[in-house]
C-alpha cells in the first residue's frame, strides 16, 4: 500500500522485480524482471569465473547472464481507496505464475526452493506534482518520476518530488511475497 499526497498524480509500474530460486539456469535467490502482459520474465543470474553457463543462457557479457524464464505476471490489479485518517491510498496486487522443478544450486550445492530462501520484491511506480505544474514546470505531469521500494529497506520510505521537495507518496511497509499454493 502506497499513500498518496494530496495534488499528486500517481501510476503503479507494471514491472516487478523479485528474487527466485531458477531451475533453468540452477541458481536460487536470482532476480527476476517480469512485466505485465508479457508471456514471460527474463532471470538475471551472477556468473563467476569458471562457472558452468547451463544450456539455453545467453550471457551478454563476463558478469551477467540472462535467460527467460518460468515466471510471469498473471494478475496486476491496483485499487485506490480513501483510507480512514489519510487523503488516498493505492493497493497493488501481483499474482505470478512460476513454474517448478526441483534442482540442486550449480554453486552452494543446496537444494532449490518453490519460493526463494529470503523472499524479495521490488516494485516501481511513477508520480507527477501538481503543484510544481501549476507554476510552470510542465514535465511535473508529462514526465513523472519513476520512484519504488523493495522489501529489504528501512521502511516508512517517503518518495519526494525533484522539483520542490514534497513528500508526495509514502510507503509504510514491505511488500509481502506469499505461496499460494504449490503442487502436492
Amino acid at each position: 500500500m502506497v499513500k498518496i499526497a494530496d495534488r499528486t498524480q500517481f501510476l503503479w509500474d507494471r514491472k516487478v522485480a523479485l528474487a527466485l530460486d531458477c531451475f533453468i539456469c540452477r541458481r536460487a535467490h536470482r532476480s527476476h524482471f517480469l512485466e505485465a502482459d508479457e508471456s514471460a520474465g527474463r532471470c538475471a543470474s551472477g556468473q563467476r569465473a569458471g562457472e558452468e553457463t547451463p544450456e539455453g543462457v545467453f550471457s551478454f557479457s563476463d558478469t551477467s547472464l540472462t535467460h527467460p524464464t518460468s515466471a510471469r505476471i498473471a494478475g496486476f490489479n491496483s485499487s485506490a481507496y480513501r483510507a480512514t485518517g489519510h487523503r488516498q491510498a493505492q493497493l497493488l496486487r501481483c499474482d505470478v505464475d512460476h513454474w517448478w522443478a526441483p534442482f540442486d544450486d550449480l554453486v552452494t550445492g543446496r537444494p532449490g526452493r518453490r519460493l526463494s530462501a529470503h523472499p524479495w520484491v521490488r516494485l516501481s511506480f511513477n508520480t507527477g506534482c501538481r503543484d510544481c505544474f501549476d507554476k510552470g514546470d510542465r514535465d511535473a505531469l508529462s514526465k513523472p518520476g519513476r520512484q519504488g521500494f523493495q522489501t529489504n529497506q528501512v521502511y516508512p520510505v517517503v518518495c519526494s518530488c525533484p522539483g520542490c521537495g514534497r513528500a508526495l507518496a509514502t510507503v509504510e511497509s514491505a511488500p509481502a511475497v506469499t505461496l499460494v499454493s504449490a503442487p502436492g
